[in-house]
């Protein structure tokens, strides 16, 4: 996550060279995010999945063409309670860019925001973007669906790793161990010890003249050296000093390092956190009996590991947390994820239930929104076994009488059944159902009379479909992760219900906006959308109950 000044203190101490022929280690969300920072330099502002995944793809066969040789790419599968203020504040940073979006265009989302681009043309990999003065709404499951196309990719399948902890750790201790080059955007893989490993950062690389790529070198082993510091002990302590005085030159942040760290509360934290063993023992030991975590995102990831890994120390007395990706929506309006929460309640039931804990969590605090550091999620009750029963009749009848008109291998399956879903959970809260939206301005493609932006009223009920599919998926890996699980007996319909998400649309063709609103609308006028008998499907799981 890194440490501001860190990288600008050290980078006179790197070299400029070639990498060609060498071995790396990829920081996964790092590399996530620089595939997007090249879609954008290239002029697609807001990339489909799609695009995203084919260019990840032609990325890293641009270093193979180099004779770059990618080991290992680390994606992270766990965070730990130091991690939290961090993760806060980024919340609350997207939090607040959607809703200066909605102050700034009150009569309508602009349009970019509702269309992806998923150009064919050919971009330049390595070409060097300018900042725009106004901050981009990054996609909502950017890094799921760049974690998917390395796992359907023949030569990447096998090198992705989600792990549990972060993945700068394993990136480190990976190449301090095999040695080669670690390649992030996070200066804090400049504090961990290397041995003798490099560090290249993704802004770095650049394509010459004669199609070589080259990138600064970081040699931490030797910087540390040139500035008279003992590598790696003095490492954590420069990053520490530097932290928490970023506008102090460094040579005042070298005479702080030649005398002995003050051990105080905030030291002690802070180191603790570039400890690999200390940061991740508990994940690891909460992982030891979960084989399907390469099938995972992240945050269902994290959402297991911490269930397994509760005992009965201190650890058993931290909430459970779930961090859930911004969703373009209107801030004016309930949270785009409320219609979609029976789903999620349904998969951390199954998840809770499949611990060896008897007591069980009895709630699990969902990130939504965050406007304040105070802030400490929504609690998410988990539901009895008689209502998961109900959660799960209630999807699978939705399902079956849509097939009658649909494939479930059709994406409009999807779409519509996450309709049905919603107009379900509408009538259970007494509020319109989103479908509600589509049919009051059936006339108008935008609803607002203009062509440069969509009614907000519209692509929130897009948003709600979006945490619908979305939710579903995190059902369905973790049905797949406790797969191994008995429970047949308590949960008999969750054979057929991991059968229905077995053909569940994946992260790479989730429909934009505009496309979704525009499926919503075409479901509507064939009558699809009438046909699934909604209203009847509340009462009919209940009697099976």
């Amino acid at each position: 996550m890194g440490i501001p000044q860190l990288y600008a203190s050290l980078q006179p101490f790197s070299k400029l060279d070639i990498l060609d022929g060498e071995v790396v280690v990829l920081d996964g969300p790092a590399l996530a995010y620089h595939i997007l920072y090249i879609c954008r330099a290239n002029g697609a502002s807001q990339p489909s999945y799609a695009l995203l995944g084919r260019v990840t793809i032609t990325w890293l066969e641009k270093l193979a063409m180099r004779s770059v040789v990618v080991r290992s790419i680390y994606f992270d599968g766990y965070l730990p309670e130091s991690k939290l203020e961090v993760r806060i504040s980024r919340m609350m940073r997207s939090t607040s860019e959607i809703s200066r979006l909605y102050v700034s265009n009150v009569q309508g989302c602009p349009i970019k925001y509702s269309v992806n681009d998923d150009r064919e043309a050919k971009f330049q990999m390595f070409k060097t973007g300018t900042k725009s003065s106004r901050r981009l709404i990054d996609p909502c499951f950017l890094v799921p669906a760049v974690i998917d196309v390395l796992r359907n990719h023949c030569h990447y399948r096998d090198i992705t790793y989600l792990v549990p902890g972060e993945a700068d750790h394993f990136c480190a201790s990976e190449v301090f161990h095999q040695g080669g080059i670690v390649i992030t955007s996070d200066s804090d893989l400049l504090i961990h010890n290397l041995g003798h490993g490099r560090v290249a950062f993704f802004k770095d690389l650049q394509e010459d003249d004669m199609s070589k790529i080259t990138f600064s070198s970081f040699v931490p082993r030797k910087i540390f050296e040139q500035l008279g510091l003992a590598y790696p002990e003095k490492a954590i302590q420069l990053a520490y000093e530097r932290k928490f005085a970023p506008h102090a030159t460094l040579s005042q942040i070298i005479r702080k390092c030649s005398h002995d760290p003050s051990h105080t509360t905030d030291y002690l934290k802070f180191r603790e956190q570039y400890c690999f063993g200390g940061v991740s023992t508990r994940a690891v030991q909460g992982i030891s009996n979960l084989a399907a975590l390469k099938h995972l995102d992240p945050r269902v990831s994290e959402l297991l590991v911490d269930l397994r890994s509760r005992d009965n120390t201190s650890s058993s007395l931290l909430p459970i947390r779930i961090f859930l990706p911004p969703l373009v929506e209107c801030p004016e309006l309930r949270s785009a994820w409320d219609t979609s929460t029976p789903i999620r309640q349904l998969a951390y039931r199954l998840a809770d239930y499949c611990t060896l804990h008897e007591d069980g969590v009895p709630t699990v605090q969902e990130f939504r929104r965050v406007q304040s550091f105070s802030y400490r999620g929504r609690q998410v009750t988990l539901p009895s076994l008689n209502l998961a029963r109900q959660y799960t009749k209630e999807i699978l009848l939705c399902a079956g009488i849509l097939k009658t008109s649909l494939y479930d291998n059709d994406d409009r399956f999807w779409i519509a059944l996450a309709v049905a879903l919603d107009k379900l959970e509408s009538q259970r809260q007494d509020r319109e159902p989103a479908i509600m939206t589509i049919d009051g301005n059936v006339q108008n493609p935008t609803a607002t009379g203009s062509t440069d932006c969509v009614a907000w009223n519209m692509v929130h009920m897009a948003a709600q479909m979006q945490g619908t599919l979305y939710s579903l998926r995190m059902l369905q890996q973790v049905l797949f992760s406790v797969k191994d699980c008995k429970m047949e007996e308590e949960f008999p319909d969750m054979g057929p219900m991991s059968s229905l998400l077995a053909q569940l649309t994946p992260v790479e063709r989730y429909p934009s906006t505009s496309e979704m609103i525009q499926a919503v609308r075409e479901l509507g006028h064939s009558g699809t959308l009438m046909a699934t008998g909604v209203l009847n499907v509340a009462h009919r799981a209940q009697e099976d109950h």
